[in-house]
């Protein structure tokens, strides 16, 4: 039986990685330690390229193979790293597309990436607010621990206002791969 989420493409699954506690644990320490990459309205977005526990490579490999099994398509990463992102209280994230990033390399040139997929791995749940939302689906996803949320890059969504705590998500952008 399809879902409404599914026929708008929008995969769920929960208890998607029954070690995420591990991972939990290792970002609540380094988060403390390292500079985000990226801020906006309280979020902060994180870049891990090494020291990740090995479960981080395990949870990496299963979300491929279950974005390529939803999908069809083979897909790809830009890299392993661990990209965390962190809404601590009062945070929140406007209506956004993930299809398409732009940013400056180290020497200033413009760059485009452009991505097919959104995954959401939720970490924790002791928070209020912080729900996935699409709005234009009427669509909101409460964040429960080990919970997977895949969906494609260019539906609108947002992240309602987080209270009472810091929510903390891994998420990674996918495109299929191109095979010429």
């Amino acid at each position: 039986m399809i879902t409404n989420l599914e026929k708008q493409n929008i995969y769920l699954h929960d208890n998607f990685f029954e070690e995420y506690h591990v991972i939990y644990d290792f970002v609540v320490e380094e988060f403390k330690k390292i500079n985000p990459v990226y801020q906006d309205c309280g979020e902060a977005f994180f870049h891990l390229d090494f020291g990740f526990p090995e479960e981080w490579l395990d949870l990496l490999t299963k979300i491929g193979i279950f974005v390529e099994g939803k999908y069809g398509n083979p897909c790809s990463i830009k890299s392993n790293a661990l990209n965390l992102v962190v809404y601590e209280d009062g945070s929140y994230k406007e209506p956004h597309k993930d299809n398409l990033h732009v940013f400056l390399d180290e020497n200033g040139l413009e760059i485009k990436e452009e991505f097919n997929y959104t995954s959401i791995f939720y970490l924790n749940d002791n928070f209020t607010g912080g729900k996935l939302k699409f709005d234009l689906l009427d669509v909101v996803i409460d964040p429960i621990p080990g919970r997977l949320v895949v969906f494609p890059s260019d539906l609108l969504h947002s992240v309602s206002k987080v209270g009472g705590g810091t929510r903390f998500i891994v998420n990674k952008f996918w495109r299929v791969k191109n095979e010429n």
